[in-house]
């Protein structure tokens, strides 16, 4: 009879066991670029203002170095899927020229390219097709 309580006790332990699902963290990586470090953003700063104001880029390509790329990735848990954002300024010598956003986004004003940002016609068509050019 003790052993017959012994087993009932261990098999309610292993099916409450099963009930308990293990803490997921979420996963963050990347540069957070938020709505208030956009707006700060003008046309004509020098690449050191822009780092101050958006942190060191995740990606400096060595072939473009007019080129920063900050990249956000999130994930709720594990298994989740990843929510990523793209976010890119692009340089013209030392001065910031104009600057790129995907779709996660929230629309801003188009103020830095209306200010000379965008050089040529071309290029600005450029950026609102690969991507929306804030």
């Amino acid at each position: 009879m003790r052993v017959l309580a012994h087993i009932a006790m261990t098999l309610a332990l292993l099916a409450t066991v099963g009930c308990v699902h293990p803490y997921r963290t979420e996963v963050q990586q990347g540069n957070v670029i938020t709505q208030d470090m956009i707006d700060k953003l003008k046309p004509g700063m020098t690449k050191s203002q822009v780092r101050f104001v958006l942190g060191t880029p995740l990606i400096i390509d060595a072939f473009h170095p007019e080129r920063w790329d900050y990249i956000y990735l999130y994930k709720k848990d594990v298994n989740a899927p990843a929510e990523t954002r793209h976010f890119t300024v692009i340089f013209n010598g030392d001065s910031l020229a104009r600057i790129e956003a995907d779709a996660s986004f929230p629309p801003a004003a188009t103020a830095l390219d209306h200010a000379g940002g965008a050089s040529t016609d071309q290029e600005a068509s450029d950026a609102s097709t690969s991507a929306r050019a804030l």
